[in-house]
């Protein structure tokens, strides 16, 4: 049967969104990832961490606004690592129209974010779109080419702010779905970062979808997977989250 994920009314063959050159990790003997895995588990901090994962609605500065409202308030409550869900200060529609405005607007709302993380001196991780490294401006490719030039110049990050206001850690989206094709390029790597509060895998969107991202970050030794998600339904949370 079909494998669908239901995006912005774009429906995504999940099989055809998988990346097997990137589920190399997966090749280790299952006794080695079970050991790795129960090690870090052990011996993270992130084990005693509270975690707030937002779902603030609105976009441009209302969204980023209601963001920051609710990451002090989560520090307040205890939390000391705050994910913020997926490109949250736009709409898909927005960005295809101006990938490069918006990725100018990225910068301004990872300034603001990296001023939260270190008045409230906590982590943070958030979802923006960013200039591939390499890409963006500048090609000199003409139709078809600077067509798929230009796409490849923008990708969907998550990124990892530490509770100095220092951004640690960027990964880009692997598995990108077709709302976003039309701009972004995909990550060719699923990375696990060192971090003194514990090893951190992150993920956006659609990427936790797909049961192979969770297993490649867990057989990495990652103690906690950040999922930088657009939840719309309750049983992505309650059902979909849970089985991955």
């Amino acid at each position: 049967k079909r494998l669908c994920h239901q995006v912005d009314q774009v429906s995504d063959d999940l099989l055809q969104l998988r990346r097997p050159d990137c589920y190399g990790a997966l090749l280790q003997a299952p006794a080695k990832i079970a050991s790795d895995k129960d090690r870090t588990a052990r011996s993270s901090p992130i084990a005693a961490l509270g975690v707030a994962a937002l779902q603030p609605r609105g976009r441009g500065e209302a969204a980023l606004r209601k963001v920051l409202q609710q990451w002090r308030k989560a520090v307040s409550a205890g939390a000391g690592l705050v994910v913020l869900p997926e490109l949250f200060a736009w709409t898909p529609d927005e960005i295809a129209a101006d990938p490069a405005a918006a990725a100018d607007y990225a910068g301004h709302c990872l300034r603001a974010l990296c001023g939260m993380a270190r008045d409230t001196a906590s982590w943070g991780i958030c979802s923006l779109i960013e200039t591939r490294p390499g890409g963006g401006k500048g090609s000199e490719a003409k139709g078809s080419e600077a067509k798929r030039s230009e796409t490849a110049g923008f990708q969907h990050s998550a990124v990892l702010i530490d509770h100095r206001g220092e951004v640690i850690a960027r990964y880009a989206q692997v598995h990108v779905p077709q709302a976003l094709a039309s701009w972004a390029g995909p990550g060719d790597v699923l990375p696990v970062f060192d971090t003194p509060i514990g090893r951190i895998g992150m993920l956006c969107g659609v990427d936790a979808v797909l049961p192979e991202s969770f297993r490649v970050l867990a057989s990495k030794g990652a103690a906690l997977v950040a999922v930088c998600g657009s939840w719309y339904n309750a049983h992505e949370i309650d059902l979909q989250l849970p089985e991955r």
